[in-house]
């Protein structure tokens, strides 16, 4: 809750100011009224005022010099001016000494409290940044000063194979106070998403939050353990207990809880995956197991995995429509950007409802693009294996088989990787070639020589002097052509309705169309496409 201090030296205003708003819906429980700068100090003295809404002219000091005071003795109080001075001199010193906003009298109040509203956004926008910044600086300092533990180092052997069979397990863990025949459960801890962009440094600190959390909430009442870091954004919590602390609906709570945590406070979307009790000898084989169905979970994050659920889940794969990669392929040559990127998503969206998919199928569905985006840039000319290299590199596909969300922040890297290719390709055509992808590109609209003129920023009789000089066509005949090209190669190749090709062609009416067709090909669309059908036949 937030306390507020009204500054104004007229006391009616300054009551019609706390009486205008209901300021307990914006979270402020204390109202105070101050008249002039002096009983303004004084209150900033003995309350914790965390907003100022404060006139400018006043007895005692105007409102500029208390903001002055008040930034350097409380700089993280936000502060309003409401004035009768609607003067930019006044305005631009209010914004230069910290003011959020400057509002002229008389103020209606939802004005008002819109104005407070945002004010109270930033106050706790700056709160949340002192919170993470007192967080990061604590993790900073254990990290820093934490050095590998033995036990840490004789677990991550183990999972690597690097113990010389059973005797040297046993020796080694007697020797940490470990029982080789108790068993053990491990919990597969694996960070899906950082909610907020890190710098690596800041992943490995916040990844040390991550494994003191996971052994504070994991290993209480009863349950010993150790978690350790084995790969970048995995850990695996080892739990021993003599008693039904490490049961899987306990487990399974703790994690539940854990995530929570982790969501509110360490800014990560995770997964946790609880194997059965194993002995040291076995861990290994159940370890693997968990990897495996965390590689396969591309459609879920912040859920609990437990192993019953984990022999449950081999249910046979749906099947996914196939994608439209012949559309994808023409919008991204027609530079529709846009439309292909929200196809793509939508399409992907719908695999959230498939059974089934794994990281193979988010894998081949990346190199799918990739081949279509290939071919695309190869029929310009433009595909080149050092260039391509970055998309299509090894890492780039593991990356795209992790999750459903990074398959496609991988795929629209992809795309606008080609778009940016595509881009440099226009930028260095000539102004003909040019004109001629804009008419190809909106073959379906209305287009007239003034538009085309207006989008290249020419006036039109320059333009269709210059098209037809590096072409031979007019531009109404090269739109013509294009337009019938278009509509025999959809009439000869397809089944698609006469009407939506005529549309498609850009025709509005029907019947117009068939006039115009059958005019350049001595057909009408009907015999045209009859006639094709039995030549082929």
């Amino acid at each position: 809750m937030y306390e507020l201090l009204i500054v104004d030296d007229e006391v009616h205003i300054a009551a019609g100011i706390e009486r205008s708003v209901e300021w307990s819906k914006l979270s402020i429980a204390r109202t105070h009224v101050a008249h002039n700068m002096r009983q303004a100090m004084r209150c900033f003295e003995e309350r914790n005022i965390d907003l100022m809404i404060c006139d400018i002219e006043m007895p005692e000091g105007d409102g500029f010099e208390l903001l002055n005071w008040v930034r350097e003795r409380r700089p993280e109080v936000k502060s309003l001016f409401l004035t009768c001075h609607a003067d930019f001199e006044y305005a631009r010193k209010a914004i230069r000494l910290g003011s959020l906003d400057y509002l002229l009298k008389p103020v209606m109040p939802d004005k008002l409290e819109e104005a407070v509203a945002k004010a109270i956004e930033e106050i706790e926008k700056d709160r949340e940044a002192e919170r993470f910044s007192r967080l990061y600086e604590e993790y900073r300092r254990l990290w820093s000063a934490h050095q590998p533990l033995l036990v840490e180092r004789f677990w991550t052997d183990l999972l690597r194979q690097s113990l010389n069979g059973s005797r040297e397990i046993e020796a080694r863990s007697r020797a940490l106070g470990l029982d080789p025949n108790a068993p053990v459960v491990p919990v597969y801890i694996r960070v899906q998403r950082w909610q907020k962009r890190l710098t690596e440094r800041e992943e490995q600190i916040m990844e040390y939050a991550l494994k003191n959390a996971a052994e504070e909430m994991l290993m209480k009442d009863g349950t010993r353990g150790e978690a350790v870091s084995v790969a970048r954004g995995v850990l695996i919590a080892f739990l021993r207990s003599d008693g039904p602390e490490t049961e899987e609906a306990r487990l399974a709570s703790r994690c539940e809880e854990y995530i929570r945590a982790c969501n509110d406070y360490l800014y990560c979307h995770l997964s946790c995956y609880i194997g059965r009790p194993s002995s040291l000898a076995d861990i290994r084989a159940v370890v693997s197991a968990l990897e495996s169905a965390d590689r396969n979970n591309v459609l879920h994050y912040d859920r609990v995995f437990p192993w019953s659920g984990l022999l449950r889940s081999s249910s046979v794969p749906e099947h996914a429509e196939p994608p439209q990669m012949k559309l994808w392929s023409e919008l991204l040559l027609r530079r529709e950007e846009k439309a292909l990127a929200e196809a793509v998503c939508a399409y992907l969206e719908n695999w959230k409802h498939i059974r089934g998919i794994d990281c193979k199928v988010l894998q081949a569905f990346y190199q799918d693009v990739l081949q279509m985006v290939s071919f695309a840039l190869k029929s310009k000319g433009l595909f080149s294996y050092t260039s391509f290299a970055q998309v299509a590199s090894v890492e780039r596909i593991e990356t795209a088989g992790r999750s459903l969300a990074d398959l496609r922040d991988c795929v629209l890297e992809l795309l606008r990787f080609a778009g940016e290719r595509l881009r440099e390709l226009e930028r260095e055509q000539s102004l003909a070639e040019q004109v001629k992808r804009y008419i190809s590109r909106h073959l379906d609209q209305e287009l007239s020589r003034q538009e085309i003129a207006r989008h290249f920023n020419l006036s039109p009789d320059y333009l269709v002097k210059l098209f037809k000089k590096e072409t031979g066509f007019s531009i109404s005949d090269y739109i013509l052509k294009e337009r019938m090209d278009n509509a025999i190669g959809l009439l000869t190749k397809t089944d698609m309705p006469i009407s939506d090709i005529s549309m498609l062609a850009g025709y509005s009416s029907f019947s117009y169309f068939s006039k115009v067709f059958k005019k350049v090909t001595g057909y009408t669309p009907q015999d045209y496409r009859k006639l094709h059908k039995k030549d082929n036949a």
